[in-house]
């Protein structure tokens, strides 16, 4: 087994914030004096789009983050600066290369261990891309989401964004290929007036928010380990918003952080975007895999951060680790019902094996134990 040194969060945080932003045949030109350090698009002073991957390599994910990088890449203006990171845990593929994403979007590679696996690490990752960068503008955007016919997006949504404002990816909702996309999603911040009646209120797929209102609320709140890190978010900052999800259980409640800085709740009517299909809804184990977490009670006294900043199993074989992996399993009570008693029977001949097996314990014809 290969031994990996312990993760330099300094080292690390140094080698990204004085890496190059520009590509090596910009760098070459400038050093020659016949070319500026930015071509192409204008960039918007002082902000940083951040977004990241994990759970390894899957092929429809990466071909919907492809699509929305694609459309990304040709706006009128792009932040300053943009970085993606992507989260690798032993035994999984990595999803994508330096080579899939233009030369704005800088691709960051973190090599977790097993105590990270099988955990939402979105918030997570978002609060450590934050680090990386130094601008006053923060959006946080899912990696698979993209704009639809609105070429000045990213300007749309730094321009809106002030202290003490949370400005929504979206206004309108477009979920492509998913069985529920005949019906209309708006934002959750959206005016009741503008949403038409049956419409599906979403909270998530990004938000933008300045550095000052990121540290006060000192992150988001990564312990969401099932998802549901917007419900939380919405309970934290904007409290007037009312309950979000009816799956977000009490352990997401539990979660919420008192005393965070209150925000007034953005979104630009017209904006609409488009969330890429990367599988069935149904296979994500939504509403059941928040009831096996709520079965174990509250995250934070079985998973901790980790010195790389990402979240962490305190023990690596904690039983819920192994239930969680397998959503794609949790599609009725009665399905993670069996899951749980498959695994519950495993781990307990694993313990009779282990109290038959001599070696396990100390020998004890040995008298000097008991001297």
């Amino acid at each position: 087994m290969i031994k990996r040194k312990p993760f330099d969060m300094d080292a690390f945080l140094k080698r990204i914030k004085t890496a190059g932003t520009i590509s090596p045949q910009q760098e070459d030109a400038l050093v020659r004096g016949d070319a500026p350090v930015h071509s192409g698009p204008k960039r918007l002073p002082l902000t940083a789009l951040i977004t990241c991957h994990y759970g390894g390599c899957n092929y429809l994910r990466r071909e919907a983050t492809l699509r929305a990088v694609k459309a990304w890449n040709v706006q009128e203006c792009l932040p300053t600066t943009a970085v993606f990171l992507e989260l690798v845990c032993p035994g999984q593929e990595p999803c994508f290369a330096r080579d899939d994403f233009p030369s704005w979007l800088q691709y960051i590679r973190i090599f977790g261990n097993p105590s990270n696996e099988n955990l939402f690490q979105k918030e997570a990752l978002w609060n450590l891309g934050a680090k990386l960068t130094d601008a006053d503008k923060l959006f946080f955007l899912d990696g698979d989401c993209m704009p639809v016919d609105c070429p000045d997006y990213f300007k749309r949504i730094f321009d809106a964004c002030a202290i003490g404002r949370c400005v929504h990816a979206a206004w309108h909702i477009v979920h492509e290929g998913q069985q529920s996309s005949n019906r209309d999603y708006y934002s959750f911040f959206a005016d009741l007036a503008d949403v038409p009646k049956g419409a599906i209120r979403f909270p998530g797929m990004g938000y933008c928010i300045t550095r000052h209102d990121f540290h006060a609320m000192d992150g988001f709140n990564p312990f969401s380990i099932c998802g549901s890190g917007d419900a939380v978010f919405l309970w934290e900052s904007l409290r007037s918003v009312p309950q979000p999800m009816t799956y977000a259980k009490r352990f997401h409640q539990s979660l919420v952080r008192p005393h965070q800085p209150q925000l007034e709740p953005v979104c630009l009517k017209g904006l609409t975007v488009q969330h890429n299909y990367h599988g069935l809804k149904s296979d994500r184990g939504y509403v059941w895999s928040r009831y096996a977490v709520e079965l174990f009670g509250d995250p934070k006294a079985y998973c901790h951060i980790d010195s790389a900043g990402l979240v962490a199993w305190n023990d690596p074989e904690f039983p819920l680790k192994e239930i969680v992996m397998q959503k794609s399993r949790m599609h009725t009570k009665e399905e993670l019902y069996t899951l749980i008693c498959e695994v519950v029977k495993t781990r307990l001949d694993e313990m009779e094996s282990r109290s038959r097996n001599k070696d396990y314990h100390y020998d004890r014809t040995d008298r000097n134990l008991y001297a």
